[in-house]
């Protein structure tokens, strides 16, 4: 990765990071870092990495997981807000909760309730389990805990 990145990581409460960082033209890029080199795995089927540091991911997108933080989410969308209308106007946002579109306070609570409620619904490892025999690949699937909102900070 370029050594020339600038940028700014926001940690609002209880969410994941906001990363904003700007690759050296200035553009918004998003840069996940990797365990080490990628590469595809003999047989083909998906990918592995060597144990070298120095490997990141590019991408366009920016996404931060705000469920059941309701007001860090009003407080992610006021500065994306004031960043659209003061620097980067051309700043597009995909809020799936309709919040920047609509500024309605009533549809974001009762959105990030429901959300919050399937991730509850899916904390629960024997009912995972069940779905997942279901369908045919209980022992396939390895599963791991995800942390709430609530419990990230």
């Amino acid at each position: 990765m370029d050594e020339r990145i600038r940028g700014l990581l926001v940690h609002p409460p209880g969410t994941e990071t906001l990363t904003l960082t700007f690759n050296p033209a200035g553009r918004l890029q998003y840069y996940q870092a990797l365990p080490g080199r990628p590469y595809t795995t003999l047989a083909g089927y998906g990918m592995s990495f060597t144990q070298e540091p120095g490997y990141y991911l590019e991408s366009s997108n920016h996404w931060v997981k705000t469920t059941g933080e309701v007001t860090s989410h009003v407080l992610i969308v006021a500065l994306l807000r004031f960043l659209q209308d003061n620097y980067m106007s051309n700043l597009v946002v995909h809020d799936p909760t309709g919040f920047w579109d609509n500024v309605d306070m009533t549809a974001l609570t009762q959105e990030h309730i429901r959300m919050q409620a399937l991730i509850d619904l899916f904390q629960e490892s024997d009912l995972v389990q069940d779905l997942l025999g279901l369908v045919g690949i209980a022992d396939l699937a390895m599963l791991t805990r995800v942390p709430r909102g609530d419990e990230l900070n």
